[in-house]
Protein backbone atom coordinates (compact mmCIF):
# COMPACT_ATOMS: atom_id res chain seq x y z
CA UNK A 1 0.00 0.00 0.00
CA UNK A 2 1.15 3.72 -1.23
CA UNK A 3 0.99 6.54 1.37
CA UNK A 4 0.11 9.86 -0.08
CA UNK A 5 1.73 13.45 1.57
CA UNK A 6 0.95 17.00 0.61
CA UNK A 7 4.05 19.43 1.93
CA UNK A 8 4.32 22.89 2.20
CA UNK A 9 6.74 24.84 4.16
CA UNK A 10 6.44 29.19 4.39
CA UNK A 11 6.49 31.83 7.22
CA UNK A 12 5.15 34.87 8.24
CA UNK A 13 7.84 36.98 9.21
CA UNK A 14 8.53 39.99 11.11
CA UNK A 15 5.39 39.71 13.49
CA UNK A 16 4.82 42.06 16.39
CA UNK A 17 4.05 41.09 19.76
CA UNK A 18 -0.20 41.82 19.19
CA UNK A 19 0.08 39.77 16.29
CA UNK A 20 2.18 36.66 17.76
CA UNK A 21 -0.81 36.80 20.79
CA UNK A 22 -3.05 37.00 18.36
CA UNK A 23 -2.09 33.86 16.19
CA UNK A 24 -1.46 31.88 19.68
CA UNK A 25 -5.51 32.43 20.60
CA UNK A 26 -6.57 32.17 16.65
CA UNK A 27 -4.66 29.06 16.17
CA UNK A 28 -5.73 26.73 19.09
CA UNK A 29 -8.85 25.10 19.09
CA UNK A 30 -11.66 26.09 21.40
CA UNK A 31 -11.09 23.63 24.42
CA UNK A 32 -14.87 22.64 25.82
CA UNK A 33 -16.57 25.18 24.40
CA UNK A 34 -20.21 26.16 25.07
CA UNK A 35 -23.04 26.19 22.07
CA UNK A 36 -22.86 29.79 21.66
CA UNK A 37 -19.20 30.46 22.04
CA UNK A 38 -18.95 27.45 19.05
CA UNK A 39 -21.33 28.88 16.77
CA UNK A 40 -19.68 32.23 17.15
CA UNK A 41 -16.20 30.09 16.32
CA UNK A 42 -17.32 28.81 12.96
CA UNK A 43 -19.15 32.42 11.94
CA UNK A 44 -15.94 33.50 12.57
CA UNK A 45 -13.77 29.92 10.95
CA UNK A 46 -15.69 28.94 7.89
CA UNK A 47 -13.57 25.46 7.72
CA UNK A 48 -14.58 22.66 5.53
CA UNK A 49 -16.14 20.46 8.11
CA UNK A 50 -17.75 22.02 11.19
CA UNK A 51 -17.94 18.68 12.71
CA UNK A 52 -14.28 18.79 12.32
CA UNK A 53 -13.51 21.99 14.12
CA UNK A 54 -11.41 20.08 17.27
CA UNK A 55 -8.59 19.48 14.69
CA UNK A 56 -8.04 22.91 13.39
CA UNK A 57 -5.40 24.04 12.36
CA UNK A 58 -5.16 21.60 9.54
CA UNK A 59 -1.88 22.48 9.12
CA UNK A 60 1.55 22.56 11.39
CA UNK A 61 2.76 25.67 12.91
CA UNK A 62 5.29 27.26 15.30
CA UNK A 63 6.18 30.87 16.26
CA UNK A 64 9.74 31.46 15.69
CA UNK A 65 10.89 33.34 18.74
CA UNK A 66 14.29 34.33 17.46
CA UNK A 67 13.43 35.98 14.14
CA UNK A 68 9.74 36.41 15.04
CA UNK A 69 7.91 34.54 12.35
CA UNK A 70 5.27 32.21 12.17
CA UNK A 71 6.01 28.92 10.04
CA UNK A 72 3.01 26.95 8.08
CA UNK A 73 4.02 23.32 7.17
CA UNK A 74 2.77 20.25 6.69
CA UNK A 75 4.85 16.86 6.81
CA UNK A 76 2.31 14.06 6.07
CA UNK A 77 -0.62 16.49 5.28
CA UNK A 78 -2.33 19.66 5.12
CA UNK A 79 -5.52 21.64 4.58
CA UNK A 80 -5.23 24.50 2.13
CA UNK A 81 -8.78 25.51 3.11
CA UNK A 82 -7.82 26.21 6.79
CA UNK A 83 -4.51 27.92 5.53
CA UNK A 84 -6.34 30.25 3.60
CA UNK A 85 -9.34 31.18 6.28
CA UNK A 86 -6.41 31.70 8.97
CA UNK A 87 -3.92 33.53 6.75
CA UNK A 88 -6.60 35.47 5.25
CA UNK A 89 -8.29 36.60 8.81
CA UNK A 90 -4.80 37.48 9.86
CA UNK A 91 -3.93 40.03 6.59
CA UNK A 92 -7.48 41.52 7.05
CA UNK A 93 -7.01 42.23 10.58
CA UNK A 94 -2.88 42.95 10.97
CA UNK A 95 -1.84 43.53 7.09
CA UNK A 96 -4.66 44.64 4.71
CA UNK A 97 -1.87 45.22 1.67
CA UNK A 98 -0.04 42.59 2.43
CA UNK A 99 0.24 39.08 -0.07
CA UNK A 100 1.23 35.61 1.32
CA UNK A 101 2.18 33.07 -1.11
CA UNK A 102 2.79 29.47 -0.79
CA UNK A 103 3.44 26.14 -3.01
CA UNK A 104 2.64 22.84 -1.84
CA UNK A 105 3.92 19.28 -2.74
CA UNK A 106 1.59 16.62 -3.47
CA UNK A 107 4.14 12.85 -3.64
CA UNK A 108 3.60 9.14 -3.02
CA UNK A 109 5.75 6.56 -1.39
CA UNK A 110 5.49 4.34 -4.52
CA UNK A 111 5.80 5.66 -8.03
CA UNK A 112 1.74 5.15 -8.99
CA UNK A 113 0.66 7.01 -11.91
CA UNK A 114 -0.90 10.11 -11.42
CA UNK A 115 0.34 10.48 -7.51
CA UNK A 116 2.66 13.46 -8.33
CA UNK A 117 1.73 17.06 -8.47
CA UNK A 118 1.71 19.82 -6.51
CA UNK A 119 -0.02 23.32 -6.59
CA UNK A 120 0.13 27.10 -5.15
CA UNK A 121 -1.90 30.04 -3.19
CA UNK A 122 -1.74 33.53 -3.34
CA UNK A 123 -3.86 34.91 -0.58
CA UNK A 124 -4.58 38.71 0.16
CA UNK A 125 -6.89 40.01 2.59
CA UNK A 126 -9.54 39.88 0.17
CA UNK A 127 -8.89 37.16 -2.77
CA UNK A 128 -7.22 33.77 -3.30
CA UNK A 129 -5.60 32.58 -6.35
CA UNK A 130 -4.11 29.01 -6.67
CA UNK A 131 -3.76 26.61 -9.16
CA UNK A 132 -2.40 23.07 -9.78
CA UNK A 133 0.50 21.51 -11.88
CA UNK A 134 -2.32 18.94 -13.06
CA UNK A 135 -4.26 21.68 -14.20
CA UNK A 136 -1.41 23.19 -15.78
CA UNK A 137 -0.18 20.54 -17.80
CA UNK A 138 -3.75 19.77 -19.29
CA UNK A 139 -4.24 23.67 -20.14
CA UNK A 140 -0.22 23.19 -21.90
CA UNK A 141 -1.40 19.81 -23.66
CA UNK A 142 -4.65 21.28 -25.03
CA UNK A 143 -2.37 24.10 -26.30
CA UNK A 144 -0.10 21.96 -27.75
CA UNK A 145 -2.65 20.12 -29.69
CA UNK A 146 -4.29 22.75 -31.44
CA UNK A 147 -0.79 23.82 -32.89
CA UNK A 148 -0.24 20.17 -34.06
Amino acid sequence: MANNYLQFSEEITKLKPKEKEWILKELSPPTDPTEAFLDQWLKDHPIDDPDDWEHWPGFDWKIENEDSSLWLYAVDGGNMGDVIVFVQRFLKRWRPKQIFTLSWAETCSRPRIGEFGGGWLAVSANAVRSGHTREAAQAAKKELQKKS
